[in-house]
């Protein structure tokens, strides 16, 4: 088994490569019981799902921090995605990013609200998402240890019975409390993808004719959109049906759908499986918080 060594060199930035889209370093909250940002509790003060799916610019700033001892290599996409032909597969490459021709191809304007470097990395296989969980278990509580905080953290990719259980109570948790008709109207239109308009609730493939569905189509195509497009869920996570599918810890089990998936396939309980990487395959992590000195949850 490969043994993989971690460097860990704090807020070092590739010089071509801006701060705002090279935004991969997960500070803990002390307001919200150190809770890493881009992560919304979904067990209070417990357990922690990240906002949306991994995207390219924080991948970026994990192949740059791990690129300096030799280990980057491994974790380079190479299946067809957005950043891989703009990926130099060369060991221990010095210009291992084209940056120029990547914000060239997609019209990179950091003025824009949605940029490439927001949409989530696709093209990794299990091996490589799980590394980037471990490392940032790693390179988080160095940090803490670092900074003098009483927090320990461990980063992984959610089990299939885990994002299913988050997902639905993500789209019914937060309406018990309206009028049974009123409620189930609502968790039937989540279900759906689609509001009483035909409108998409999420990115999802056959979507229906409406104004939103047109114009979303005719500025992010038919394919992966950047991450956050649609509102959150009860949780305030984002786009856990559609978009991209999610690997979780069970190898060649993915969930959540993507948008070569129609919205039945994008459903909690639905499981897309996969033996390789793929440009519609992504993931999300998951945190366990604890506090260092008596390693007990909060």
């Amino acid at each position: 088994m490969r043994t993989l060594l971690f460097a860990f060199h704090f807020f070092i930035l590739i010089p071509c490569l801006q701060a705002q889209v090279f935004d991969g370093h997960f500070e803990p909250q002390k307001k919200k019981g150190n809770l890493p940002r881009k992560f919304v509790w979904v067990e209070e003060q417990k357990m922690a799902l990240k906002e949306t799916e991994v995207t390219i610019g924080e991948y970026l700033f994990f192949i740059k921090t791990i690129m300096e001892d030799g280990s980057g290599t491994f974790f380079l996409p190479n299946a067809p995605c957005i950043l891989a032909d703009f990926i130099d597969q060369s060991e221990r490459s010095i210009q291992w990013f084209d940056q120029k021709g990547f914000n060239e191809k997609y019209k990179y304007d950091s003025k824009s609200e949605y940029t490439i470097y927001d949409h989530p990395i696709t093209g990794l296989s299990y091996e490589q998402a799980m590394g980037y969980a471990n490392w940032c278990t790693e390179y988080f509580n160095e940090y803490s240890d670092t900074n003098g905080i009483d927090v320990s953290y461990s980063f992984k990719l959610p089990s299939p019975s885990e994002f299913e259980k988050f997902a639905t109570l993500g789209m019914t948790s937060c309406y018990e409390k309206k009028k049974t008709e009123d409620r189930e109207k609502t968790i039937k239109q989540l279900r759906e993808c689609k509001n009483e308009k035909k409108c998409a609730l999420c990115n999802y493939a056959n979507k229906e004719v409406c104004e939103s569905n047109t114009k979303l189509i005719s500025k992010f195509g038919n394919e992966l959109y950047p991450v956050g497009i649609f509102f959150p869920n009860c949780f305030g996570a984002m786009d856990l049906q559609g978009n991209a599918a999610e690997m979780t810890s069970d190898k060649g089990i993915a969930k959540g759908g993507s948008y070569l998936h129609t919205a039945g396939e994008s459903l909690p309980e639905a499981v897309q499986n996969y033996t390789e990487p793929q440009p519609w395959l992504g993931f999300r992590l998951s945190v366990m918080v604890r506090k260092s000195s008596s390693l007990k949850e909060f």
